[in-house]
C-alpha cells in the first residue's frame, strides 16, 4: 500500500507577518493565542501589547485568568539573543510578571540553558518559558503556525537564602497552599472581614482578596527566593483603567492619612505595596505574619476602591 502524505514546507515569519511588531498584533488576537495558551497551560486575559516600561516597550502584557499574575510575553524573529534576553528579565523584575514568555524562531542553546537556570533559581516565583514559533504548510494549505516548547518551568525549586538545598516544587507549594488555609482559619477566628480566594493550583504563593473595586486587584504574595511576604494592590490592564493608578499617585497624601501609614508607591509598575521579612519554613512565625498582612488587607479593602469610584465619575464627567 502506497500512502501519500504531504510536504511540509518551513515557510519565513517575515514573508506573513513582515516585522515583529505585526506578528504582536496578530499573536495577541483572542483566536490567535489559543495555541500558545495550550503550549504554556493557561489562559490569557486583559491583553495590551507595547505596554511602555522606562524607554522601553513590551511587546504583550496579559494575565493568567487562573492566578490573576501578570504574563508578558516578548517576540523575536531570527536566533534569540542576549539584548531580547535582558529585556524579558527586565520586564519580569520590572513587571511583577507570573510569567514570561519569549518567542523566536530559533533558540540558541545558551539561551535555553539560562532560562532553564532561571526557573531552577527562582523558586517558581516567576515561570519562564523560551518557545520557537514555525510557519508552514502542507503542499499548497494556508500558512500553518505552529509553537514548540523550548525550555519551561522547572519541576523543582530551591529553598530560599541556600545555594546547595533544593526541596520539590510540589513540597513548597502544598506548604504555601497551607499558610494561606491558615490565614484564612485566622481571619475567620479573629472575625476579620476578609475574603480570600482559595490559593491557585499551580501557583499558591500568592492569593487574592476581594478588593472592593472592578479593575483593582489586592493580593498576598509569598516571595520564597527573597524571604518576603507582600500585601499589595495593582492596576489590571485595562484601556479603561489606563489613568487609574496616577489618580491614586495624585492622592496619595490623603490615602496615606486614611491608611495611617505609609506603603511603597512604584508608579513604573503601577502598584502599591507593603513587605514584611518571612521564612514559610518557620512556622512559628506564621501568626506573626498573619497579624502583619490582614489588617493591611482590611485597610487597603477600606481606602482604595472609593478612590476608584471617584475615578470612574470624574472619567464618566468629561
Amino acid at each position: 500500500m502506497c500512502l501519500d502524505f504531504a510536504k511540509k514546507k518551513i515557510l519565513s515569519p517575515v514573508t506573513y507577518w513582515g516585522h515583529e511588531n505585526d506578528f504582536t498584533k496578530w499573536l495577541a488576537k483572542r483566536k490567535n493565542i489559543a495555541d500558545l495558551e495550550r503550549q504554556v497551560g493557561m489562559e490569557i486575559e486583559n491583553i495590551e501589547t507595547h505596554q511602555r516600561y522606562g524607554d522601553l516597550e513590551v511587546d504583550i502584557v496579559g494575565e493568567d485568568k487562573g492566578t490573576g499574575s501578570k504574563v508578558i510575553i516578548e517576540n523575536q524573529f531570527g536566533n534569540t539573543d542576549n539584548d531580547h534576553l535582558g529585556k524579558l528579565g527586565t520586564y519580569a523584575a520590572g513587571l511583577d510578571a507570573g510569567t514570561a514568555i519569549w518567542i523566536a524562531e530559533h533558540a540558541m542553546e545558551k539561551h535555553r540553558k539560562a532560562i532553564e537556570w532561571f526557573n531552577l533559581h527562582t523558586d517558581g516565583q516567576v515561570n519562564f518559558f523560551l518557545i520557537e514559533v514555525e510557519v508552514f504548510q502542507l503542499d499548497d494549505s494556508k500558512p500553518c503556525v505552529d509553537y514548540r516548547v523550548i525550555a519551561r518551568p522547572s519541576s523543582c525549586t530551591r529553598h530560599a537564602g541556600t545555594s546547595t538545598r533544593y526541596i520539590p516544587q510540589t513540597e513548597m507549594r502544598e506548604t504555601q497552599r497551607e499558610f494561606w488555609r491558615k490565614c484564612q482559619e485566622y481571619a475567620t477566628e479573629k472575625g476579620l472581614k476578609v475574603k480570600m480566594n482559595n490559593p491557585p493550583t499551580r501557583q499558591p504563593n500568592s492569593v487574592g482578596f476581594t478588593s472592593g473595586f472592578r479593575g483593582i486587584r489586592l493580593n498576598g504574595s509569598l516571595d520564597t527566593r527573597n524571604a518576603e511576604l507582600r500585601c499589595l494592590v495593582y492596576i489590571r490592564v485595562e484601556k479603561r483603567l489606563l489613568g487609574l493608578f496616577d489618580y491614586l499617585f495624585e492622592n496619595k497624601s490623603p490615602i496615606e492619612k486614611e491608611l495611617k501609614d505609609k506603603p511603597e508607591w512604584q508608579r513604573d509598575e503601577k502598584k502599591i505595596e507593603y513587605r514584611m521579612e518571612f521564612d514559610i519554613r518557620d512556622r512559628e512565625s506564621w501568626q506573626s505574619a498573619f497579624e502583619w498582612l490582614l489588617p493591611k488587607v482590611q485597610n487597603l479593602h477600606r481606602v482604595i476602591p472609593s478612590y476608584g469610584i471617584k475615578y470612574r465619575k470624574k472619567v464618566k464627567a468629561r
